[in-house]
């Protein structure tokens, strides 16, 4: 069986695969700034609970995306993914101080351009960090089934099919 939980792996295999990430979080003289580590607790926080709604929601083969995924919409259908980390928001301070600043810069925005680039934050909603992040639990899901079938002795494979009518 596929445990639940390699949320600690899947952020590692996201945004630490290069020693470069971990010394931009470092000062020249070698210290750690104790600011930038606490946003990388902050940020490992919000990521794993992103994976784990996402994993939620594949687990119960519900659709990620709405009609309009603007946090600042009030529209109906925003979608199970925006709608299930709102709903893990009101019980999470940092998923929620996280969303709020979503918000806050969906709204200053609304009437410009959509300034992308550096000026943007990093949110892990895109629909790009969404496909990146299912890739990678898939990657994870793949190799434990094939750890698991090497380890046997014996298996077999069983194949339904109904043809289409």
């Amino acid at each position: 069986t596929v445990e639940a939980t390699p949320s600690l792996f899947l952020t590692q295999a996201l945004f630490l695969q290069d020693d470069t990430v971990q010394q931009a979080f470092t000062r020249a003289d070698g210290v750690e700034n104790p600011r930038k580590r606490a946003a990388i607790a902050k940020n490992r926080t919000v990521l794993e609970h992103i994976v784990n709604v996402l994993m939620f929601l594949g687990r119960q083969g519900l659709p990620l995306r709405g009609h309009r995924e603007m946090m600042t919409d009030n529209c109906m259908n925003t979608g199970n993914f925006v709608d299930a980390l709102k709903l893990l928001s009101t019980y999470d301070p940092p998923l929620q101080e996280h969303l709020g600043k979503i918000i806050e810069r969906q709204s200053s925005s609304a009437g410009s351009s959509g300034q992308k680039g550096r000026d943007s934050i990093l949110t892990f909603m895109s629909y790009k960090s969404q496909n990146k992040l299912i890739s990678i639990i898939n990657e994870h899901i793949t190799c434990t089934i094939v750890k698991a079938i090497q380890n046997c002795r014996t298996w077999s494979l069983m194949a339904d099919t109904t043809p289409d009518i």
